[in-house]
């Protein structure tokens, strides 16, 4: 049960898993939600998926606001799906605001929401929350991390960080202001564990500039640079390189144009004179042209994977082309990212990437930047986040053993309560994810996606019967064959199909003939039978019965 006076922290998102970040603060039978974010599912037909909000959305008018840390996709991506059904204010500092509003406006929702714009360093009060913000580094402008005050005690919320001593784009960690608050006293620390398995520390974006200055300082053709759009400092490293190497830079993909669009819009990018479009950058030299895009994970609709194939209305892929992959595996995309690799290299394209170059580097803390972070808040309780079981797991032993007093590992739906120097999960909560399927939020185990899968796999027979008003055949079974063998096998499985469906038909009683429910499950009971004794895997099936009525006597 919640206790009014006690300070409660419960994620529905984002504990373990990487990505769908959700996390929930309580107090007073006050709510405040930090971050709502999405995350990438392997689902037939769908590939997004959101956090599931009943919790929160059955509790409705208790839930103050929404706060978001930074702009990246699983932080504020499932925001235009649900807001419709939270309501409620936003805040965020204005380069997160902006990336929001946008998302908003494409869904025509940005009228009905609020997005309060909260300076950098900015502290607001949300209900009995008072909320600071306080800069951190990461590899999007404006990372903050959350001091969220109650008379019940302080929580730092870090979203996701790193240490980086030289960002290039925005602000520096704001060391002094995270050990003045250390000094106040810190109840809790909730942090990211994404590289809780990286010993040392995570390099600079500097340093990354660097390393791919000097690998592309020796290439002679086209370069074309995947990575991700919302990488600001790599989207200016990319425009620095381009210009020192005498070369004119393209961008290509949507959301690389609305990146740098942003970033000019919020200061941190300026407009350069070497920016072409696509179509001037096809017409350059090779030598001369550098083109950055989307798709360093390997989708199936972003620019590298279109212009490899080329797809792409106004860039496409030469033999002679360098591609540099300036990115991370993001976990599951492992398969779709190595067929792009082989897809590259089969043209004879030179490619690059993480594991034959340093071409990128981690917007996440390694071990020891850990170290300062805990060695600055010195907080009673971890509360390790961001991550799969086991990095939770690692990070809550890892914590302990640099002596944090406690720690508590959570996973989505579980409430944990603050109190004093102590933290203990008292409840566990209904938590879950929604698939985004077309436009419309269903749930995860919704029967339609097995439906789908069964289709994947074994394919689907459609059967027409015209029968006359005693359930006798007019004319032949139509079998209609989707995926279900290949062409050269088509006739022969017709036929096995149409002896199976007329013998149904004719050990069937007669008063079933009548029934057309009756019919067709006989019909379908028959050929499942016989499928999953010769076949083994039974197509999805679908029979339609046209009963064609007497002729009345004139």
């Amino acid at each position: 049960m919640t206790k009014p006076s006690e300070l409660y922290f419960l994620p529905l998102g984002g504990s373990g898993e990487i990505g769908m970040n959700l996390n929930l603060y309580g107090y007073k039978n006050q709510w405040l939600m930090v971050d709502l974010g999405i995350t990438f599912v392997e689902k037939p037909g769908a590939d997004i998926a959101t956090p599931d909000i009943r919790y929160i959305e059955s509790r409705i008018k208790d839930l103050k606001g929404l706060v978001v840390t930074h702009g990246h996709e699983d932080h504020i991506g499932a925001i235009p799906h649900l807001w419709s059904r939270l309501g409620c204010p936003i805040y965020a500092t204005p380069f997160t605001a902006e990336l929001v509003h946008r998302k908003l406006k494409e869904v025509g929702l940005d009228k009905a929401a609020t997005v309060h714009v909260v300076p950098l360093q900015g502290r607001i009060d949300i209900g009995d929350f008072n909320i600071e913000f306080i800069d951190l580094t990461h590899s999007i402008p404006e990372p903050t991390a959350l001091a969220i005050r109650t008379p019940a005690g302080t929580v730092l919320h870090t979203g996701d960080w790193k240490i980086d001593s030289d960002p290039l784009v925005g602000n520096n960690i704001d060391t002094n202001r995270l050990k003045e608050i250390g000094d106040e006293g810190v109840m809790a620390l909730v942090c990211d564990s994404t590289n809780i398995f990286v010993e040392g520390r995570t390099e600079s974006e500097a340093w990354v500039r660097n390393e791919l200055r000097k690998l592309m300082t020796n290439i002679s053709g086209r370069i074309i640079m995947a990575c991700f759009a919302s990488n600001v400092a790599r989207l200016q490293t990319a425009m620095t390189l381009a210009k020192d190497l005498g070369r004119k830079i393209a961008f290509a993909g949507r959301s690389m144009d609305r990146f740098y669009e942003v970033g000019r819009k919020c200061g941190y990018l300026e407009a350069q004179s070497h920016v072409v479009d696509l179509r001037e950058a096809a017409r350059l030299d090779p030598s001369e042209a550098f083109i950055l895009c989307t798709g360093s994970q390997g989708e199936n609709n972003a620019a590298l994977k279109r212009m490899a194939l080329g797809k792409h209305p106004r860039a496409r892929l030469r033999d002679d082309d360098t591609v540099v992959f300036s990115s991370r595996v993001i976990p599951g995309n492992e398969k779709d990212i190595h067929a792009l690799e082989r897809l590259l290299k089969t043209r004879g394209i030179q490619v690059y990437t993480s594991e034959n170059a340093s071409t990128h580097v981690s917007g996440h803390p390694a071990q020891e930047d850990l170290k300062d972070m805990y060695a600055w808040v010195r907080p009673k309780v971890l509360i390790p986040v961001h991550g799969e079981d086991a990095h939770l797991e690692a990070h809550g032993k890892f914590g302990l053993d640099q002596g944090i007093p406690h720690a508590v590992v959570p996973h989505n739906g579980t409430k944990i309560r603050l109190c004093g120097d102590q933290a203990e999960i008292v409840e566990t909560v209904h938590s879950g994810r929604l698939i985004l399927d077309g436009v419309t939020l269903v749930q995860d185990n919704a029967g339609h996606f097995k439906d789908r899968d069964h289709l994947s796999e074994a394919g689907h027979i459609a059967i027409t019967l015209v029968v006359n008003k005693d359930g006798n055949l007019m004319s032949d079974p139509q079998v209609t064959l989707v995926g279900v063998c290949a062409p050269e096998a088509e006739k022969s499985f017709i036929k096995e199909l149409d002896r199976t469906i007329r013998g149904s038909l004719k050990v069937m009683p007669t008063n079933g003939r009548l029934d057309n429910e009756v019919l067709r499950a006989d019909v379908m009971k028959g050929l499942h039978k016989v499928l999953r004794n010769t076949r083994g895997k039974v197509p999805s099936m679908s029979t339609h019965i046209v009963r064609l009525k007497p002729k009345p006597k004139k």
